[in-house]
Formats: C-alpha cells, structure tokens, sequence
C-alpha cells in the first residue's frame, strides 16, 4: 500500500466508523480483553452523540475536570462543546475518537476516551489523543484499552507507528504510557499565552542568539513503533 492509498484507506474507515456505515475492514468497535475476559470496549464516537444530551455532558464535564492536561483551557460550555464534536472531530477526515465503556450490570457505562488524530502518510504513522480517564475504573481499564487501541492502529490501520504528546508534569499519563510501551523522543519547551478568555500553552522557538525566553512547561512527544 503506498501512502495516498493509506492515507485514504484511513480516513474512510474512519468516516464510516463515525457515521454509523457498515464496513468488512473493521469490527464496528474494539474489544479490550484482561485474562481472557471482556472487561471494556472501545465505541465509535458518531454523529448520533451530536444529539445525545448525556454525551454532550460527558465531554464537557471531563474537558473541564482535565482542562490543565490540555493545550489550552477556558470556559467550557455545553454549546461550546456541540461545536468541537462536529467541526472538531466528525468533519475532521484524519481523526478518530472512541468512548471506553465497560459493562455495568446489565446495561453499560462510558468511563473515557481515546482516539487518533493527524495521519502522517510519510511514515504511516499517526497520533494518540484525547485520552481522558473520565470516571475511576477498574484497575487496569485503561492500559488494556488504550493497548487494544494500539493493536487496531497496526491491524486495521496497517499504522507502522504511533506518537502522542504529554505534559512532562502529568505523572499519571505518563506511568501509563510507558506500560504501553511508549519512549520519549523529543522534549518541548512551551510559554504561556494569555488571550481573551483563554490560557494557551504554546511551543517556544528553537533557541537563538540573544534569546531570553525561559520554558514554564514542557510537553514529551512520545511514539512506539509497531513491533517486528
């Protein structure tokens, strides 16, 4: 597969994922397996969730829990939300975002998300991302998933790698990405940026001559690559 064709070949699974089309390249959502048991599954984000009170909800409220994990943080809105879910994520062609929903009883319950993001055709790779924990669960919920997650990129995607971004103050994130296996590849020095109603966290320059900036965080990218 050359990369046009890779590149393409993942943004229509990734489209018929998110609009609820059938599709022979991939089971409709990723089972996460402990000790040979169903513990979780990973769920296709759709455009039925653009009407759903209860997942417009759920990503407020755990965008606002974790605001500090993400680039940016302001007022987070219901309306504000709506917004992101169809122009940031369903219109969007290279990304890809899944529920974590373990089974409660008799029904099910959403305890995150995770999904993929920025399809790099150059190297078949692609990124990690908005991985959130957004209720406690089960030991081990989320490694498994996010390694299920994982193995989908490199079967069904054909991906040769993953990268993902994290704050270098996020210890949590951190433990959990290195027992999946991800090894730091780069450190990136950020600054502050306040705007009208928001706080950014912005990449600094490479370093010139007479430059005084100073870094007041840092972001580690991370990758792993799909094994031989």
């Amino acid at each position: 597969m050359n990369p046009i064709e890779y590149q393409e070949r993942t943004h229509s699974i990734f489209h018929n994922l998110k609009n609820d089309i059938p599709d022979d390249r991939t089971p409709r959502s990723i089972t996460v397996i402990q000790s040979g048991v169903l513990v979780a599954w990973l769920e296709p984000v759709t455009v039925r969730d653009l009407d759903s009170e209860e997942s417009i909800r759920l990503f407020s409220k755990w965008r606002e829990q974790h605001s500090w994990w993400f680039p940016a943080q302001f007022q987070v809105t219901k309306e504000g939300t709506g917004r992101w879910l169809k122009a940031g994520l369903l219109d969007k062609p290279d990304r890809m975002l899944f529920w974590v929903v373990v089974p409660d009883n008799s029904t099910a319950r959403k305890i995150g998300h995770m999904g993929l993001f920025r399809i790099n055709p150059e190297d078949y790779s692609c990124e990690a991302d908005n991985i959130v924990r957004g209720e406690e669960e089960p030991k081990g919920i989320m490694t498994s998933a996010l390694k299920a997650l994982m193995a989908w990129t490199f079967s069904i995607l054909k991906n040769w790698a993953l990268e993902l971004t994290v704050y270098e103050d996020n210890p949590r994130a951190l433990a959990l990405y290195d027992r999946c296996g991800f090894k730091t590849i780069k450190r990136i020095p950020l600054k502050r940026v306040e705007e009208p109603g928001i706080v950014k966290w912005e990449e600094l320059p490479d370093e010139l001559p007479g430059c005084s900036l100073s870094a007041e965080r840092y972001f580690l990218k991370m990758r792993i690559e799909q094994p031989s």
